[in-house]
């Protein structure tokens, strides 16, 4: 799915369905943006697409796809060329995936979700998606605290980490 430049990211059977949809959208947006390459803007548009998630939930109590959509486009522009190659993931964009694993680790989960993706787009926190999601205003302790909630929720019980995921 992608070429990698920066740090080692997550195999792709690591991941649930619905964050392999995620990545593919993700994929799909940089195309669409005839950008090449997978950066953390194309994979918070993902998480946007992906409308089942409670990721996508939390997201969209926030903001909308068109509105993130439009400030990518403005602060990244349109390629001029369509790319024709696979798309490398940006090393921004490879670190989230390892904070992503990082998150899942610390939740116990075998698998990564769309919700340890959001919050390894939160902990990167240097990227386009940050860019973005702070230009809208995005309070990320309140999409942090949500994301942390769902995901205990989703726990059995028992299985639940010792205290919340910490940022760096």
């Amino acid at each position: 799915m992608f070429r990698r430049t920066g740090p080692e990211p997550p195999t792709e059977p690591t991941v649930t369905p619905a964050a392999r949809d995620v990545l593919g959208y993700a994929t799909t947006e940089a195309v669409a943006l005839n950008h090449h390459y997978v950066g953390t803007e194309h994979v918070l548009l993902g998480l946007l697409r992906e409308t089942n998630s409670d990721a996508a939930q939390i997201l969209a109590s926030h903001t909308d796809l068109k509105t993130v959509r439009a400030h990518v486009r403005q602060i990244v522009g349109v390629g001029a060329e369509s790319p024709h190659e696979e798309l490398p993931l940006t090393p921004r964009a490879a670190q989230v995936l390892v904070f992503a694993r990082r998150e899942a680790d610390m939740y116990r989960e075998s698998l990564i979700a769309p919700e340890h993706l959001l919050l390894g787009i939160l902990r990167e926190g240097e990227g386009i998606a940050t860019q973005v999601l702070l230009e809208l205003r995005v309070d990320f302790g309140m999409v942090r605290a949500a994301t942390s909630r769902s995901l205990r929720q989703a726990q059995a019980p028992g299985t639940l980490p010792p205290d919340e995921p910490q940022n760096g």
